[in-house]
């Protein structure tokens, strides 16, 4: 009887040890998973990590809308631009910008409300700083816009007009300061149009001092020290004639017969250049260092003989293209010209040789203003605009 009581008794503890074991077991498994699955729900709805926000790109500014070309308000390090208080004028590329600010009122509940008044506040501070910079804008070395509003109130409508059609450049809001910023542009060639083409100061006679005159440097270079092959080249007028100096010199002093057999294989080279087609893009007045104010419609001379005629500018008579109002791009380096787009790719380059005295106009040489007029009947380079200056 009692090994029959202690068999059973067995038998229980074994099945209730395998049930406990069991139980165990499927605790474990589930338990685990549902763990698992809350650790990815956890993981899933966790913030992202402050070294994965600083990798996120940062939101692009809105740009002007209706612009053809997105990047017309955007400035590069090489770009000629002047800073202002509120603002900046980009010559190189030809457009005013301008910001405003606007803070968030007091006494309004709603902020969404409050934030779209600072935006207005803002839009009204930002077209308020673009006419100040505007009006300060040299349309000749000499002249302002203000000078034409003041004088005419049609031109004043019409500069104020273009200004409250400026484009919106961008719009931020600053949540440390709690105030909402608004920056605006406008292309200088559309202010142009308001400016009539008859200049204010058209009588003041233009005087001219000597700037920087280069000619015939490389020639002069061979020449080296001899004044009598440097005179020749300094005293002539063109390359046939220089050349017809140099020989006769080498037929009278064979001293001279090597440097001028140099001199005149460099002088074919020379004529073999001048020969050859060349299609280009525009031109470019190199006038580093001489201090010419910037503006929308510079003039630019030649001389002739005592006197000085205009090649350039805008009592000219040019029939202009209406798609290019603003006379020429601003850059400071050659490199930063031959990137313009009026200009790019194969500019013609000029060098100045004269400053006024008012530092309102540049000169060039006679010869090379005739290159560009004959190369402007078929290119039409000066009607269109396709004219930079270094300065």
């Amino acid at each position: 009887m009692n090994r029959r009581l202690y068999a059973r008794f067995s038998i229980l503890s074994v099945v209730a040890i395998l049930s406990i074991a069991f139980f165990l077991a499927g605790c474990c498994i589930f338990g685990g998973k549902s763990k698992e699955k809350k650790a990815e729900e956890t993981v899933a709805k966790a913030p992202v990590a402050a070294s994965e926000k600083s990798q996120a790109k940062p939101a692009k500014p809105l740009k002007a809308a209706g612009t053809s070309d997105e990047s017309k308000f955007e400035t590069d390090d090489t770009d000629y631009e002047i800073k202002t208080v509120n603002g900046a004028l980009n010559w190189s590329k030809g457009f005013i910008r301008a910001k405003g600010y606007g803070v968030l009122p007091d006494g309004v509940s709603n902020p969404q409300q409050a934030r779209l008044m600072a935006f207005r506040a803002a839009y009204a501070d930002a077209l308020a700083n673009l006419l100040e910079i505007t009006a300060g804008v040299n349309v000749t070395a000499t002249t302002t816009v203000e000078d034409y509003m003041l004088k005419d109130h049609t031109i004043e409508l019409k500069v104020q007009g273009v200004v409250k059609g400026s484009k919106e450049v961008e719009r931020v809001f600053d949540e440390d300061k709690k105030m909402a910023i608004i920056e605006v542009g406008i292309a200088m060639e559309n202010l142009a149009m308001g400016i009539p083409s008859e200049p204010v100061f058209a009588d003041v006679p233009l005087t001219m001092d000597v700037w920087e005159t280069k000619g015939k440097a490389t020639l002069e270079e061979i020449a080296g020290d001899n004044m009598e092959l440097s005179k020749a080249i300094s005293s002539s007028d063109n390359l046939d004639d220089i050349e017809s100096k140099i020989k006769n010199m080498a037929a009278e002093n064979e001293e001279l017969l090597a440097t001028v057999k140099i001199l005149t294989r460099e002088i074919t080279e020379i004529k073999g250049t001048e020969t050859k087609p060349v299609v280009y893009t525009g031109v470019v007045v190199d006038a580093a260092g001489s201090d010419i104010k910037p503006c929308i419609a510079p003039n630019i001379y030649y001389k002739s003989g005592d006197s000085y005629k205009l090649l350039y500018g805008m009592e000219d008579g040019r029939a202009r293209d209406n798609n290019m109002h603003a006379l020429v791009g601003w850059e400071r380096t050659l490199a930063g010209a031959s990137d313009n787009e009026r200009v790019t790719r194969k500019p013609l380059v000029i060098k100045a040789t004269h400053l006024s005295k008012e530092q309102a106009a540049l000169a060039i040489n006679e010869d090379d203003a005739k290159t560009i007029e004959a190369l402007n009947q078929e290119m039409r380079f000066l009607e269109e605009g396709r004219v930079v200056v270094i300065r």
